[in-house]
């Protein structure tokens, strides 16, 4: 009798099925401005997930999901999910987005005119440069003053105050990065020009007095004076008038200032007559302006004495023959 032995083999299941991986976020398409991001999605497999990685990134997986950081580059980039299961299959899934990195880079500015250490006698100042940046420029300001842009140059009238200034121009990107500019420059208000309010003035004889006014023009910053006097025109000192010299005194801030020409009433008729006016000597940094010279009119209040009739002293004449 022979013995024959069978030995029954159990059959080797093989794991032909490839893992299912999705990237949730971000999406298809998306434009992103941040890096890096994280890539995250669903994965799953009918015996056991051995692991996720997202552009070579080792993913962290659990409860069915993924989630990997992942860097970027500027422009389109690929993210690829790998799924790979304890049998060595594989899946993946692709998605492409784009990355703007933020604008980090300030934009520039510069003040061309002032110059820096200016000494100036106007305001308000119109500063001006040149600016420029490699996104786009939303604005610039000097002092907080909001300035007109041009093809890459901006201006703003700027108010001063007196003494020393500092003009600070501040240009600003559309990302909100800031650059600015500071220059000092000293203001020395004007101190103005002192003149006749008119070249011309005029006084009725029985007025008594003329008054006559000298404007300061053109600033008035300081105290300042000037000389005044009056001369003979037509009319004479003593008789007619009385001649007038003096100095004014301005003060700080202070346009007008007037003197006094007493006038003389007599019973004469005498027409208009005239009287020079004349301003010198401006003190405290002051010039003269215009007119600096002027006439006084004091016109006539008598009546046109008559001008009478012209006639022969009588109607008859006679000579001798040799009366020559």
């Amino acid at each position: 009798l022979e013995t024959i032995t069978i030995t029954v083999i159990d059959p080797v299941v093989v794991d032909i099925t490839p893992p299912q991986i999705q990237i949730l976020s971000p999406t298809n398409g998306a434009g992103l401005a941040g890096s890096p991001v994280t890539v995250s999605g669903l994965s799953s497999d009918d015996t056991a997930l051995a692991g996720v990685t997202v552009n070579g990134v080792a993913a962290t997986v659990g409860g069915g999901t993924f989630s990997a950081s992942v860097p970027l580059v500027a422009g389109v980039n690929t993210l690829t999910a790998i799924a790979t299961d304890s049998s060595g299959n594989t899946a993946s899934t692709s998605i492409q987005v784009t990355y703007t990195p933020p604008d980090i880079t300030p934009p520039q500015v510069q003040i061309n005119s002032p110059v820096n250490g200016a000494a100036l006698t106007s305001s308000p100042l119109t500063v001006s440069g040149t600016d420029s940046d490699d996104t786009a420029l939303a604005g610039v300001t000097v002092n907080g003053v909001i300035a007109t842009l041009g093809s890459g140059t901006f201006s703003a009238s700027v108010p001063l105050v007196a003494g020393a200034n500092t003009l600070t121009a501040v240009a600003t990107d559309s990302s909100g990065n800031t650059a600015n500019v500071q220059i000092q420059v000293t203001y020395t208000p004007p101190v103005g020009s002192l003149q006749f309010s008119s070249a011309s003035y005029s006084e009725a004889e029985n007025g008594a007095m003329a008054t006559i006014t000298v404007t300061r023009e053109n600033g008035s910053s300081g105290i300042v004076g000037v000389d005044y006097v009056s001369t003979d025109g037509s009319a004479t000192d003593g008789s007619d008038y009385t001649a007038v010299s003096g100095s004014l005194s301005f003060a700080d801030g202070e346009t007008i200032k007037t003197f006094m020409v007493p006038i003389f009433d007599d019973v004469d008729y005498e027409g208009d007559e005239s009287v020079n006016l004349s301003l010198s000597f401006p003190t405290g940094g002051a010039n003269l302006g215009s007119p600096s010279t002027a006439v006084l009119t004091i016109t006539e209040d008598d009546p046109v004495p008559p001008a009478g009739s012209l006639q022969f002293s009588t109607s008859n004449y006679t000579e001798a023959e040799n009366g020559t």
